[in-house]
Order: structure tokens, then sequence, then C-alpha cells
């Protein structure tokens, strides 16, 4: 499971990445069709069936809903510049770190420890991310299932994360392993001057 923010200091900024425009222009895309499309909807349809002291006591509320509108649409296109500038991917010298803004008014900050990460992937969310340079950075932990992984999309330059994540994984070293059938050394590693390997204790 992810933890909170580090507590250790000494773990330096090295890559930070953030999300890629496109991110920001699908949302502000949603967000331009919800406010031309319902508008112009409900303008079509009621033109015909309202008329005179009705359509009169529209007329007077009418810039007071279109002052509530714009005041909706303001508030959502800022989340969607607060959810794009401010969520971004940090790899440090010990985690890696995610900030995540959800809304204006909510951030969620998760980390994982370098140990714990066993890869990483960087791949193309469709033929516009390669001339755009953004993608999808999958990174396997050592805490997920066996199909489950982080998911970092879209990114700007995935292949920097992914490639910043590699370069600092510590290596996992695999101890030697003693044959129980080992015998004295051979002349030829006696003159190289190797040390006999000991041979393993039998079980009692």
């Amino acid at each position: 499971m992810p933890t909170s923010a580090p507590s250790d200091t000494s773990a330096r900024e090295t890559v930070i990445t953030h999300l890629h425009w496109v991110a920001f222009a699908r949302d502000i895309g949603i967000v331009l069709a919800g406010v031309i499309f319902p508008p112009l909807v409900v303008g079509i349809f009621m033109r015909g069936l309202i008329s005179g002291d009705v359509a009169a006591a529209i007329g007077h509320v009418l810039p007071l809903l279109a002052a509530l509108w714009a005041l909706l649409v303001w508030m959502t296109i800022a989340n969607a510049w607060a959810k794009y500038y401010l969520s971004l991917w940090i790899v440090t010298d010990k985690y890696l770190v995610y900030v995540s803004q959800p809304n204006l008014f909510d951030r969620q900050v998760a980390s994982w420890n370098l140990d714990t990460i066993l890869g990483a992937n960087a791949s193309a969310t469709d033929p516009l991310s390669d001339v755009l340079d953004y993608g999808t950075v999958l990174i396997k932990t050592a805490e997920a299932g066996e199909s489950e992984y982080i998911v970092a999309t879209p990114i700007q330059h995935p292949s920097d994360l992914r490639d910043a994540l590699l370069a600092r994984l510590p290596t996992r070293i695999i101890p030697p392993t003693v044959s129980a059938t080992s015998s004295a050394p051979s002349a030829a590693e006696a003159m190289e001057g190797k040390e006999p390997v000991p041979e393993a204790m039998p079980f009692i």
C-alpha cells in the first residue's frame, strides 16, 4: 500500500514529471461541450412552447441564470487547470512520489520506496502519443498483485520517468549457493589462489 509523504529529507528531488497538456485539453473539451450544448438544446425545444407572460418572466431571471452558469463554468475550468498543473510524479534517490490534485480543495500525496519497485514500462496510448510525446508508464511493485500496476497517464515524456525509475532501482544481489557435493579444490584452483568452498553441513 502507498504510504504518506516520505519523512526522509535526505532524498533529493531528481526528476519531476507533470501531466501532459492533452489531459487539460480533454477536460476543457468536455466542459465546453457541457456549456454549449445544453443551453442550445433547451433553447431550440422551448422556443415554440413558451410565449407571453411566461417568456417575459424567464427573460427577467435569465441574466441571473446566465451569471450562475458562467460561475459554474469558471469553477469547472479552474478545477481542470488545478488538476493538470498541480498533479505530478517525483522520482527521488529513495522514493517515487505521486502528488494528485483531484479538485481545488483536495490534494493527495502517496509515495513508494524504490526498494519495492520491480520494474517500469512506458507505452503510447494512441497514434498521436508519438507526435506529442506523451503516454502511460506502468510501474510494478512488490506490494501489488500479479496483474496490478501503478499507472501514470497521460504524462509528458513518459520514457524519462521510466528511465529515471530503472536507473535508481537498487541492485538485487543473489547470494551464491553452496553445493552439498563440494569437494576439495583442484590443483589448478590451488595454484590460482582460490579458497576452497566449504562443504555443506548435513541436517541432523
